[in-house]
C-alpha cells in the first residue's frame, strides 16, 4: 500500500515538473545543471537557451539531456529579410532565419542559419535520412536562396503592385528608345522566370517609373506633333504632285501642238532620206519636251528658211545663194538640182557651212550659168 502511494506521489511530482517545463517555469539552476552535464564542448549558453524552450522533462518525470531534447526540433523552412533574434545564441538582428518546429507541442522557434549548422541536424524531407554536414550546408544554402527570392519577390510586389499593368500601359512608349525597350523586355522576362527583376534592373525600373507618366505624356505630344507634320507633308506632297501632273498635262499638250506645227510647216519641203529622218526626230523630241542638239537646232533653222523660199522673203547677200535663187527662178534647174539648191540655200541663209560636195555642185551650176 505504501509503495502504491509513493508511486502516485512520484507521478504527481513528474506531472508537475512536466507542466512547469512546458511553461518555462523551471529554476535557472536546473538549466545550468543540464548545460554543465553535457559532455560535448558546446557553448553552455546555447544549451541553456534551447533547454528553456524545449521539453526537458519526459513522461516519467526524468530530466532529458541536450542530446535528447534537441532531436525534438525539426527544421521547417527558412525565412529572409525579417529581422529577428536567434532563440539559442541571442544574436540580433538576424535576417537569414531558420524556423524549427516541435511537432509534439505544435510550437515554433526562430534561430540563425549558422546556429542550425553548428548545433542541430537536419533530416532530408525526401528520404527521411539525416543529412551529412556537407549536404546539410548545401541544403540550407538552397533553402536560404529560395527564402531570399521569396522575400525579394514580396518586397518587389509591395513596392510595385501594378507592375504587370504598367508593363502593358507603357509598352508602346518603351519601344521608342533602345534602352527603354531593353528594360521592358528584361523586366517582362524576369517576371516570368523569377517573379521579380534583379538588383540592377530593379533600380532601373524604379528610376523609370518615377517619371514614366510625365515622360509618356511628352512622348505622346511629340508623336501627335509628328503625325501632324506627316499629314502636312503628305498634303503638300499631294498638292505638288497634282500641280506637277496638271503642269505636265499642259506641257504635253503644248509639246504636242509644237510637234504638229513643225510637221505641218515642213510637210511641203522636199527632203532627202537623211533630212526625212531628222525631220521626224525633231518632231519626236518636241513632242516629248526634250531639248534639241546643236545640229538639230541648225537643221530646224534651215528647214524653216526653206519653207519661205517660195515666198521670196528670204534675203541673203551671199553670191552662192543669189546664184541658186536666180537659176531656180529662171527654171534652169531640173527636179534633183532644185531640191539640192533649196537644201543649200537653207544652209547658206542659216549661216551653216557648205560641204565640199555641195560646193562642187554650186561651181558646176555657176559654170553652166555663164555659158
Amino acid at each position: 500500500m505504501a509503495e502504491t502511494m509513493l508511486d502516485r506521489r512520484l507521478e504527481r511530482i513528474a506531472s508537475d515538473w512536466k507542466a512547469k517545463s512546458d511553461k518555462g517555469e523551471m529554476p535557472n539552476a536546473l538549466y545550468d545543471a543540464i548545460a554543465e552535464g553535457t559532455e560535448k564542448v558546446i557553448d553552455k549558453k546555447i544549451i541553456r537557451n534551447l533547454a528553456r524552450v524545449s521539453r526537458i522533462v519526459n513522461d516519467n518525470g526524468e530530466i532529458r539531456q541536450f542530446a535528447d531534447f534537441k532531436k525534438d526540433w525539426r527544421y521547417s523552412h527558412s525565412t529572409y529579410g525579417k529581422t529577428d533574434t536567434c532563440c539559442i545564441c541571442g544574436q540580433s538582428p538576424i535576417v537569414e532565419n531558420c524556423v524549427l518546429v516541435d511537432d509534439s507541442r505544435k510550437i515554433e522557434i526562430v534561430i540563425g542559419n549558422n546556429c542550425v549548422k553548428r548545433y542541430l541536424q537536419i533530416v532530408d524531407p525526401k528520404t527521411g535520412q539525416t543529412l551529412s554536414d556537407n549536404d546539410r550546408d548545401e541544403f540550407l544554402k538552397n533553402e536560404t536562396k529560395d527564402a531570399k527570392d521569396e522575400y525579394t519577390r514580396q518586397q518587389w510586389m509591395f513596392e510595385h503592385p501594378f507592375i504587370m499593368r504598367h508593363l502593358s500601359e507603357y509598352e508602346g512608349f518603351m519601344q521608342s528608345t533602345a534602352e527603354l525597350k531593353r528594360i521592358h523586355s528584361a523586366v517582362s522576362k524576369r517576371m516570368v522566370s523569377h517573379g521579380f527583376p534583379g538588383p540592377k534592373l530593379r533600380r532601373q525600373w524604379s528610376m523609370f517609373i518615377a517619371t514614366a507618366e510625365a515622360s509618356k505624356a511628352k512622348w505622346e505630344t511629340n508623336k501627335a506633333e509628328q503625325r501632324h507634320q506627316m499629314r502636312v507633308r503628305a498634303e503638300q506632297a499631294q498638292s505638288k504632285k497634282e500641280a506637277f501632273i496638271a503642269k505636265l498635262k499642259h506641257n504635253r499638250l503644248a509639246w504636242h501642238n509644237k510637234s504638229e506645227e513643225w510637221l505641218r510647216n515642213t510637210s511641203d519641203v522636199r527632203v532627202n532620206a537623211w533630212e526625212k529622218k531628222a525631220r521626224l526626230k525633231v518632231a519626236s523630241r518636241l513632242k516629248n519636251g526634250q531639248s534639241l542638239s546643236e545640229s538639230l537646232e541648225r537643221f530646224v533653222k534651215e528647214m524653216l528658211i526653206r519653207t519661205r523660199l517660195d515666198d521670196g522673203d528670204v534675203i541673203c547677200d551671199n553670191d552662192d545663194f543669189m546664184l541658186l535663187r536666180r537659176m531656180m527662178d529662171a527654171n534652169k534647174l531640173n527636179g534633183w538640182e532644185e531640191a539640192a539648191a533649196r537644201s543649200m540655200m537653207g544652209r547658206i541663209a542659216a549661216g551653216s557651212k557648205i560641204t565640199p560636195s555641195q560646193q562642187e555642185i554650186i561651181d558646176r551650176l555657176r559654170t553652166r550659168d555663164r555659158s
